[in-house]
């Protein structure tokens, strides 16, 4: 007999997630088998985690509304591989196989696209606990594969996911959380072979051998910098990327100057001095990274400690030496991370940055695609709430009594922009 899980459903299918209609889906909660869930999604019935109604819209799905899920996607996106050669790999694979594989809906239009579900026999509660799950599935598949993943949208665990495009396949196994992670011994062995592993490693000869350009220059490309947590690529067609609740990123910091020749200012880095903190900001510029990387290596936090010194600090006064940069990151590796999860409250929280891609798309300013942007968000705004069953004036009143004031002239614009009209409304009423 199947075990039974809760799982939040779209109430109706959706063909293209690009469309607008996807900011607009609602979702229920129910109790569903795993093979129910591969139905709903043939069926493209989108699925989510569970908040904290039974009922409920985008605009409710919030990190503080999250309650927990029994559910793991991760995708696999612009491989080179076909859906037969993916499917071949996951059937045939000694660990981790997954629960069940599909391809994404927009698989064959920006490259090929998959999808790998892993469900749990118990739900997770736990933010942490989910991204380590899910960085942990994510490490295993890349080493597989020998290819970095392209999209973590599945590590955040508020975000929603769209059904099948055509091809579904349904393995059934289900995991424990300490299947995915074992019992912690694993981390407690490496942070304890940290200073007699590490010793014998290439990447530490070089470490202490080489000069600082030389390393850099070297590692690089295996040891990229670690500055942010890594956001969802949007479409080009959209102006924003929404940055998520858990996003962390290293503070650096920038001056004016000015280019007396060319008679014009630019931005430059300030490097820090002695005097002004350094070693703490290594040190907590290392947890950070952890935080944001929670799988990161000990050799890859020690590169970017060097790497970091090398671009945004200045070696005067009391000397910092190679030494003291990988005690600092030995530290920093050892320490309980639970003990700054402060660090997350304070982060300079925005709710969205300019897509480069839409620039590029439309050959426009940063600044003229913000004020696109913003009005992008506003129309998804209103999407979450209007209601094709209500009247305008209805309507109307719903969207202020969700903090929306707006006149029924800019209501008109918007369901123009997003063709709704009459006829569709009456449509659907029927």
């Amino acid at each position: 007999m199947e075990n039974t899980f809760f799982c939040s459903l779209s109430t109706e299918s959706i063909e293209d997630k690009d469309t607008s209609i996807w900011g607009y889906l609602r979702y229920e909660t129910r109790e569903i088998t795993t093979s129910e869930l591969m139905r709903a999604i043939k069926d493209k019935r989108a699925f989510a985690g569970v908040f904290n109604k039974r009922e409920f819209t985008q605009k409710n799905k919030r990190i503080e509304n999250w309650k927990q899920t029994n559910i793991i996607p991760v995708d696999f996106d612009n491989r080179k591989m076909t859906f037969d050669e993916f499917a071949k790999m996951t059937e045939t694979a000694e660990r981790l196989k997954p629960t069940i594989i599909y391809n994404t809906q927009n698989d064959g239009v920006k490259g090929n696209r998959y999808r790998a579900l892993y469900i749990l026999n118990a739900p997770v509660t736990e933010v942490e606990t989910y991204k380590r799950c899910y960085d942990k599935i994510v490490s295993h598949w890349e080493r597989v594969t020998g290819e970095k993943n392209k999209d973590n949208c599945g590590g955040v665990v508020t975000q929603s996911f769209a059904g099948a495009k055509d091809k579904v396949i349904y393995y059934g196994v289900t995991y424990d959380v300490k299947d995915l992670l074992g019992d912690g011994e694993e981390h407690r062995q490496s942070v304890e072979r940290a200073r007699a592993d590490i010793e014998r490693t290439p990447f530490l000869n070089d470490f202490f051998k080489l000069n600082v350009i030389e390393v850099i220059e070297k590692y690089i490309g295996i040891y990229p910098s670690v500055e942010s947590t890594p956001l969802t690529q949007a479409d080009e067609e959209q102006a924003f990327i929404l940055i998520p609740d858990d996003y962390m990123q290293i503070k650096r910091y920038w001056y004016q100057t000015e280019d007396v020749l060319r008679g014009s200012t630019y931005t430059e880095i300030r490097k820090i001095r002695d005097g002004e903190h350094r070693r703490k900001k290594l040190f907590i510029n290392a947890i950070i990274r952890r935080l944001i990387m929670p799988t990161i290596s000990f050799n890859h936090l020690l590169f970017n400690l060097l790497y970091e010194f090398h671009h945004y600090m200045i070696n005067d006064g009391n000397t910092i030496t190679r030494k003291d940069i990988y005690n600092i990151a030995l530290r920093a590796y050892k320490a309980d991370l639970s003990m700054y999860e402060e660090l997350r409250e304070k982060q300079k929280k925005h709710k969205f940055i300019v897509n480069p891609a839409y620039c590029i798309k439309y050959g426009i300013s940063k600044n003229a695609a913000k004020r696109i942007a913003i009005m992008q968000m506003n129309d998804a705004r209103i999407g979450e709430c209007y209601d094709f069953l209500k009247t305008e004036k209805e309507n109307l009143q719903i969207l202020r009594d969700n903090g929306i004031n707006i006149s029924p002239r800019t209501l008109k614009r918007w369901k123009e922009r997003n063709g709704i009209t009459k006829k569709r409304n009456n449509k659907i009423m029927s």
